[in-house]
């Protein structure tokens, strides 16, 4: 909006939005029939990103999963032979 890209809530990733500019300088976006989704202070174009941390913190949940298995017998190779290291 005006060159600046405004936060949703993560689970809004990739839905179309209604973004609306009050008189009094707010931006507001809603999903649905009408559901509020985030609001936020309309920046000057040079702002660039506004966000709010909590809308992303699904994604980054999400991208942030590590496989864990365990570790007690990971086999390294040395000098051509490998051994179990406990």
């Amino acid at each position: 909006m005006r060159g600046n890209r405004y936060s949703v809530p993560g689970e809004l990733c990739g839905t179309l939005v209604e973004v609306r500019i009050g008189l009094d300088g707010s931006l507001a976006i809603y999903h649905g029939e009408g559901h509020l989704a985030a609001r936020h202070r309309l920046q000057s174009a040079s702002a660039g990103w506004v966000l709010v941390p909590e809308h992303h913190r699904i994604l980054w949940e999400q991208a942030l999963i590590v496989e864990r298995r365990d570790l007690g017998c990971t086999r390294r190779w040395c000098n051509g032979a490998d051994r179990a290291v406990q």
